[in-house]
């Protein structure tokens, strides 16, 4: 990941937080950010940068741009550069920062409370020669001031875990308020001996905990 003042060091960020706040001020950010990633990620270096889009909580809190890149070396790969906004209201102008914590491709955003939000992603890539990986993930956001993660989760398998089905399963219950997943792995000293994890995380009220984790061999 880019360090966010390398990126946002160069956006005008006071120009930005002067504009009135029913401006249009998704499509300035997306371009300016778009703009100054493009000078970070160069076709020179082989890498590149797509133009972003936004992800944003049915009450618009706060609002999370999701850049996609990829960089080549022996193989390739994909990257994310993520920022999030949100509104300074003390002073009644916008905020803008890396989403730090946040280093994959945001799917939705989902209220959970007054103040709590996840964040609903995936990920993928190559690990190495031989091996093809693919996650979900879930972040909470604890939103204050500005925006924070206090809480992530994630579940991959690989190729080396099942090259016949890829299990990697996450689910939120809206009405438990749990997240429930299912993913196999391997263990590599053992020849890649797979096996299912199978688990659930339960809210309760401020954070997530684990009540269920059991690890099932597929031999």
């Amino acid at each position: 990941m880019l360090i966010a003042g390398s990126v946002l060091g160069q956006v005008n960020l006071e120009r930005l937080r002067s504009l009135p706040l029913n401006s249009d001020l998704d499509s300035i950010i997306l371009a300016e950010i778009y703009d100054s990633l493009s000078v970070e990620y160069s076709p020179e270096d082989n890498m590149h940068i797509d133009e972003g889009y936004i992800v944003a909580p049915i009450d618009s809190s706060f609002k999370v741009y999701i850049f996609e890149g990829e960089g080549c070396g022996a193989y390739c790969n994909p990257f994310w550069e993520i920022f999030w906004s949100w509104e300074n209201e003390k002073e009644n102008h916008l905020e803008i920062d890396e989403a730090e914590g946040v280093n994959e491709n945001i799917d939705s955003i989902l209220r959970l409370s007054e103040n709590q939000y996840l964040l609903f992603g995936h990920s993928h890539g190559r690990a190495r020669g031989i091996e093809g990986v693919g996650c979900k993930t879930v972040s909470l956001v604890q939103m204050g001031d500005d925006p924070n993660i206090i809480w992530h989760f994630d579940v991959c398998t690989s190729n080396l875990a099942s090259e016949d089905q890829w299990i990697c399963e996450m689910v939120y219950d809206a009405k438990s308020k749990a997240i429930n997943y299912r993913y196999q792995w391997y263990e590599e000293q053992q020849e890649y001996r797979s096996y299912l994890l199978e688990g659930q995380w339960e809210y309760n009220g401020t954070t997530f905990i684990q009540t269920q984790h059991v690890k099932t061999y597929n031999d």
